[in-house]
């Protein structure tokens, strides 16, 4: 799956372009998903099942475009990537509820993990670290 996808913040109106994404899919050991430093790759871990690829790749990519090109924060990034993850998931006939059930199981799932080794250009910045430590410690949904 690549993407080169243009996305608008609903509460600001501000128009977010990214170039050509690339999707790799392995274990991880940090999260579900992350992004490249400069943005051009996204990782989804290898357990998020077929159906959930979508809407994560969406996320990450709205996040990326948000933090990397247009100098949100991580929180407001998240929260606007949120936002259109959940979009996709409802406007595809999925239930939110349940994709956040399986998504945090994951989570605690790949906390977990012994021997696995994020990818040397997996980059996480200390607030998205922090979110996701409060998520397996079930702080956040």
């Amino acid at each position: 799956m690549k993407g080169g996808y243009t996305y608008i913040d609903p509460e600001t109106g501000k128009v977010l372009k990214h170039k050509e994404i690339t999707l790799k899919r392995e274990k991880l050991k940090s999260g579900i998903a992350g992004y490249s430093k400069d943005g051009l790759t996204v990782w989804i871990d290898e357990d998020v099942p077929p159906q959930y690829v979508a809407p994560v790749f969406i996320h990450e990519n709205v996040e990326t475009v948000a933090i990397l090109d247009n100098n949100y924060s991580y929180a407001n990034a998240h929260k606007l990537a949120t936002n259109w993850e959940k979009k996709y998931v409802v406007g595809h006939g999925g239930d939110w509820n349940e994709y956040k059930r399986v998504m945090r199981d994951l989570m605690f799932k790949i906390a977990q993990r012994k021997g696995v080794k994020d990818p040397e250009k997996l980059y996480f910045s200390s607030s998205h670290r922090l979110h996701h430590k409060q998520m397996t410690k079930g702080k956040l949904i």
